[in-house]
């Protein structure tokens, strides 16, 4: 890459983070941005793009040329970081979306459902009336139902509402469930199901999405731990 166009794209990068990063005045918006949540993954490749920068800066021209060359490779880099910042991964841009969401209602077979999730791999089922969460069939509403009334009350008749004890969004008993607007950001979500986990107290096990992130809106999405893992470590 040319230094000229390297030089740009810094000054383009420094720009981008100068008002939300700039700490004291000798401080380098770009190195505060790094030590960021949202800077650390790119934290080695930021180091390497300022010492380059600085070697272009300082060092004097030989005959009228820059004394070093950064590679196309690291220039690429450097575009990747601006890209990402103008256009920054959101909710829905990993979220499962609605018309993929394997969804139930309280009138269905319960063991019809419970055989799908297990041929899928499933552990959460949204129950959805309207376009709009009511409750959450999974896993661990299940083993609550067989804890309070034993094996020998379920039966292949059992529809979801029988359930329903247990399927309640945020029950005091149940799993923890969190609501997200469509455009709120990756670091946001992962941020908020890394504080659950470091908690004693339970576990964020799905994040759904509405349009303003109110539990009374349309379900446009959900997000569980793994997609915010595998998204993890494709940023």
């Amino acid at each position: 890459m040319e230094p000229e166009i390297f030089l740009d794209l810094f000054r383009n990068l420094e720009q981008l983070v100068k008002e939300k990063y700039s700490g004291r005045k000798y401080e380098s918006p770009i190195i505060n941005f790094s030590n960021s949540r949202e800077g650390k993954p790119y934290k080695d490749e930021l180091n390497t793009i300022r010492e380059i920068r600085n070697l272009l800066v300082h060092l004097p021209m030989i005959d009228g040329n820059y004394p070093v060359k950064p590679s196309n490779e690291i220039g690429a880099v450097l575009e990747e970081i601006i890209e990402k910042i103008e256009h920054p991964l959101q909710a829905m841009d990993f979220a499962v979306k609605m018309e993929n969401i394997m969804k139930t209602r309280p009138e269905d077979n319960a063991f019809s459902i419970m055989y799908k999730m297990e041929e899928n791999g499933y552990t959460h089922v949204p129950i959805v009336r309207g376009g709009i969460l009511s409750g959450v069939f999974s896993k661990s509403a299940v083993f609550s139902y067989l804890i309070k009334h034993g094996n020998k009350d379920i039966d292949k008749n059992m529809l979801i509402r029988d359930f329903s004890d247990f399927t309640v969004i945020n029950s005091p008993h149940g799993e923890y469930y969190e609501f997200a607007a469509k455009d709120a950001l990756y670091f946001e979500v992962r941020d908020m199901f890394e504080r659950t986990y470091q908690r004693k107290s339970r576990r964020l096990a799905v994040m759904f999405i509405t349009e303003n992130g109110h539990e009374n809106e349309r379900l446009l999405g959900m997000i569980t731990p793994w997609n915010v893992l595998k998204n993890g470590t494709n940023s």
